[in-house]
């Protein structure tokens, strides 16, 4: 690959070149999926041009699975559903298994659409350090209109209230879990237009022999006795957050 600098470096822009400051604007004007916040470096990410061939499938109740879609995607024609069980608590969920990154400030990104009878969405990192299951976690709650974290208590604890999203096949809501794995605590959580402050909070932790990893998930609730579809557009991993 050839290397070099502007052909204007040195002297004054051309009529037709001009200085770019932020390459992230290059990579979305290129067809990025990175649009929503774009700090952090990119690690790993999915928009489900592909289906679900490269996450694991899970989830409880009768007929939960996961579809793919041709339609209402966010940069491309396609997304994932979400389709839970039919009682109410049930769930459609995915996981991608990762290798375990460097130590520092990690962000995980989800674009989703609500939906009628939608409990919750959440967003979820688990950190195997051969010994222990770190587990950093962000929920929307579409009943009551919170963003929550999982604190050390393992008690769902809101951080903000941006209330009820809206619904509709391409109304997407977005969700960007920060978290510092080297220090061992929250960072931020970004949803939609509000950003809040999760410092004061450090992730659940258990005892857990599996070896050193990363798996990060996305869970879609039902809060009735029927099933749900919720879209999912794409999710984002980065590291080098700032923090």
């Amino acid at each position: 690959m050839g290397h070099g600098l502007p052909d204007w470096w040195g002297a004054a822009p051309k009529s037709t070149t001009y200085g770019l400051q932020d390459m992230a604007e290059l990579a979305v004007r290129l067809g990025s999926v990175v649009t929503f916040d774009r700090r952090g470096d990119v690690i790993w990410y999915d928009d489900f041009g592909e289906g679900a061939s490269r996450v694991s499938v899970s989830g409880a109740g009768t007929g939960n699975e996961l579809r793919f879609s041709p339609y209402d995607g966010i940069h491309r024609a396609g997304s994932l559903i979400c389709h839970t069980g039919d009682a109410a608590g049930d769930y459609s969920a995915f996981t991608k298994v990762l290798y375990y990154p460097a130590l520092g400030a990690i962000g995980l990104e989800l674009a989703f659409v609500p939906c009628a009878d939608l409990h919750y969405v959440t967003g979820g990192l688990y950190f195997y350090t051969g010994s222990q299951r770190h587990h950093y976690g962000a929920l929307y709650n579409h009943t009551t209109g919170e963003v929550m974290v999982v604190p050390a208590s393992g008690v769902w604890t809101t951080i903000g209230t941006p209330g009820i999203q809206r619904v509709g096949a391409r109304d997407y809501s977005f969700m960007k879990l920060v978290a510092n794995i080297l220090t061992g605590e929250y960072v931020r959580v970004i949803f939609n237009a509000s950003t809040y402050d999760a410092s004061a909070y450090t992730p659940y932790i258990a005892v857990d022999a599996t070896v050193k990893s990363l798996t990060l998930e996305c869970r879609a609730v039902t809060d009735a006795a029927s099933a749900i579809d919720v879209r999912v557009g794409h999710v984002i991993l980065t590291q080098n957050e700032p923090a």
